[in-house]
């Protein structure tokens, strides 16, 4: 293990600084190597102790309980022994417990801060209650009133039930060539403005100017305007 450096951090307990001993030397948690840990550790307090910090009484407990897991390491086991727990195995679980807290404490502390950036509006209670007051309900009500509005409400209900199905219409780039073509023949002064008129949807609009891109591609149509969004003259060439 690396030797131990102090800076006299502020460790908010003896768990904190057996953190921070098993970070700075990357010790696997679920395989302590008791001996040099317990020696750090008394190295701190030896250390604080020298600077005359005061040390505060868990610190001196939990040393004590490292070195009875030190000494009980280093004992010889007996045979009846050799099936008992690791005595590290106490001192694991209240790493992993610490550990997990510590996180869970730290992910609370970024949620408080980012709340902190919001603020919940204020509502008026009695103003809702105001403006939200509970339906009385009617009395004296004559039959023929509640048949009618059973009436009405059944009637909206079976209006609502009805499914409206729309059927999409698809248009072929061909079938509209031929139209294209069929019109710019039938009409004196052609023009795409004309075509588009016929059209009853936006997508049979797309598909006819996508027909006659493959007319101008085919030399079937030359296209004149004489200024923008003029209209569109369509001139049919001979084929």
């Amino acid at each position: 293990m690396e030797a131990l450096e102090f800076h006299l951090n502020h460790f908010d307990g003896p768990m904190d600084l057996l953190m921070h001993l098993l970070e700075k030397n990357r010790i696997d948690v679920y395989d302590i190597p008791i001996n040099e840990l317990t020696d750090q550790y008394l190295m701190y307090l030896e250390e604080a102790k020298r600077m005359n910090l005061e040390i505060a009484s868990h610190f001196v407990l939990f040393a004590a309980q490292l070195v009875r897991i030190k000494v009980r390491m280093l004992l010889p086991k007996r045979k009846q022994e050799e099936a008992e727990e690791d005595p590290r195995k106490e001192l694991v679980d209240q790493i992993v417990a610490y550990k997990f807290f510590k996180e869970l404490s730290h992910d609370l502390e970024e949620i408080q801060s980012t709340c902190a950036h919001y603020h919940a509006r204020q509502v008026d209670l009695s103003r809702l209650r105001e403006k939200y007051q509970r339906a009385q309900v009617p009395k004296d009500l004559p039959v023929e009133a509640l048949l009618k509005a059973f009436q009405v409400l059944e009637a909206y209900s079976q209006e609502k039930a009805q499914v409206m199905v729309i059927e999409k219409n698809s248009f072929s780039i061909e079938v509209l060539r031929e139209k294209l073509l069929d019109f710019c023949q039938a009409s004196s002064r052609p023009t795409f403005q004309g075509v588009l008129r016929q059209c009853l949807s936006v997508d049979e609009m797309i598909t006819f100017f996508l027909a006659l891109l493959e007319c101008i591609r085919q030399n079937e149509i030359t296209v004149e305007q004489d200024a923008l969004f003029d209209d569109i003259r369509l001139h049919p060439q001979a084929v």
